[in-house]
């Protein structure tokens, strides 16, 4: 049992490693991030005028988001590209240059290019307002920042040389021109496209984002959410909820839905029989919602608690002392499943009461009772345990109705809120938490598999 359950467990965490790559993946699509670095350089009062203090404050704003590091824990790319090129904050900043870098495969040239851009825009900031020319030197200047083409960077350039005898001397403005032209002219001439195509690996070891950001969830500490408040604390009421309502349905499903598929299985075609199962197919027929709301209409709306458990009060004497408001949403979420289980239970029972063990067994002379639950159980158990697999995590995805129905906070109501608000964060955290539950209610499953039939755990 030991070597099976080693081997379930081998299976699952890798499982779990790759699910949580897409959805760090899915994450760094994600803008909020480069919108946080964008709004840092927005908000610094002298960003217009002063690019150091500008760059400071993208700096802060990146370590902050721990966007100083690099994505993984390595990376694939040519000897064109350096491994530094995180290090360039700004997307737009970013992608520009790797579209340079991609047509000259001269990283050195591109980041000096860059450098006297940027030098030469400090100069012109420092320019009286009668300086000659100033207007087109500033969008001559852009152009070039603009740039991701080398044939974007000859038109500004030949303007550059032809409105620059115009200008006075300058102590500050002339060193950086010449430096922005010959770093110009380099990279239009020194062409190494042969770089591109020699691969190169750079292993940026465990300070990484991937490696923060998951054992970060391991820990507990899920970052910070679009409002710059912190994720754990804004998921883990409506989560704690949620599992509350869901995990007392599922437990309550499986309680009322075992017995009764035995006793329907057991007498087939039966007055049991006949009516369970049209019940069954009724209330799986219903949507959630519109069982939900005709429990509403029949019993009345109870008196909604606070959702939100009080500092000063545990959960468990806060759940006690609102149960009865949970009635209701218990209900709504116990019938749907239990109406699934209690069919695969009749169905095991009946393919298993087929077997020839049950004939030998009723042969020996045992009664039905020992015949049902001690032979024939455990092995009938085979399709509610594989079903358990989906049934765990699905039924959180229907709590999402009951949550609006109800009125009580718990993760659907968060979701549809990120959802609206575009708060990534929060929803990637919830969609991990999601597939942890997926891949924990397999495992479990498995478990059980291995404990029904101990002939499982040899395969």
């Amino acid at each position: 049992m030991v070597k099976y359950l080693i081997q379930r467990i081998l299976i699952a965490v890798p499982t779990l490693l790759l699910v949580s790559l897409i959805i760090f993946g899915l994450g760094k699509c994600s803008s909020v991030r480069e919108d946080k670095l964008e709004e840092a350089a927005q908000r610094s009062e002298s960003a217009k005028n002063n690019f150091t203090y500008r760059d400071q404050a993208i700096r802060q704003a990146a370590e902050s988001l721990h966007l100083d590091k690099p994505v993984f824990y390595f990376s694939l790319t040519t000897t064109a590209y350096p491994d530094t090129l995180y290090r360039i904050w700004l997307s737009s900043e970013r992608e520009k240059m790797v579209r340079l870098i991609a047509v000259t495969g001269n990283w050195p040239t591109v980041q000096r290019l860059h450098q006297a851009i940027r030098q030469t825009q400090m100069a012109i900031v420092s320019l009286p307002d009668t300086f000659p020319q100033l207007f087109a030197l500033r969008n001559v200047v852009d152009q070039i920042y603009k740039a991701d083409r080398l044939e974007k960077i000859a038109a500004p350039l030949h303007d550059l040389a032809t409105i620059r005898p115009t200008f006075p001397a300058h102590p500050s403005l002339d060193p950086t021109l010449d430096a922005l032209e010959k770093a110009a002219l380099s990279l239009q001439s020194e062409l190494h496209p042969e770089r591109m195509r020699r691969p190169a690996f750079y292993w940026h070891g465990l300070n990484n984002q991937y490696h923060e950001w998951l054992s970060g969830f391991v820990t507990g500490n899920l970052g910070l959410d679009k409002q710059d408040f912190p994720v754990a604390q804004k998921i883990k009421e409506p989560l704690l909820t949620t599992l509350t309502i869901n995990g007392l349905a599922l437990v309550l499903a499986y309680l009322l839905a075992i017995p009764l598929g035995v006793y329907m299985a057991r007498w087939k075609n039966g007055v049991l029989d006949r009516w369970g199962q049209r019940l069954l197919l009724l209330l799986y027929a219903m949507p959630a919602f519109w069982l939900g709301m005709l429990l509403i209409l029949v019993f009345g709306i109870p008196n909604t608690p606070s959702w939100r458990v009080p500092t000063q009060q545990s959960f468990i004497s806060w759940f006690f002392q609102h149960f009865s408001s949970f009635i209701l949403p218990l209900l709504t979420l116990t019938l749907h499943t239990l109406a699934v289980l209690a069919f695969q239970m009749r169905g095991g029972m009946l393919d298993t009461l087929r077997q020839d063990y049950i004939r030998t067994a009723r042969a020996k002379g045992l009664d039905e009772q020992t015949v049902y639950w001690r032979h024939a159980f455990r092995n009938a158990l085979f399709p509610i345990i594989t079903v358990f697999g989906s049934v765990f995590p699905g039924i959180f995805a229907g709590s999402v109705i009951v949550e609006l129905l109800f009125n009580f906070s718990g993760i659907g109501q968060l979701v549809q809120g990120s959802f609206a608000d575009n708060n990534h964060p929060v929803l990637f955290a919830l969609l991990m938490f999601a597939s942890m539950f997926t891949i924990v209610s397999n495992l479990i499953a498995d478990i059980l598999y291995a404990w029904a039939d101990p002939r499982v755990r040899f395969r």
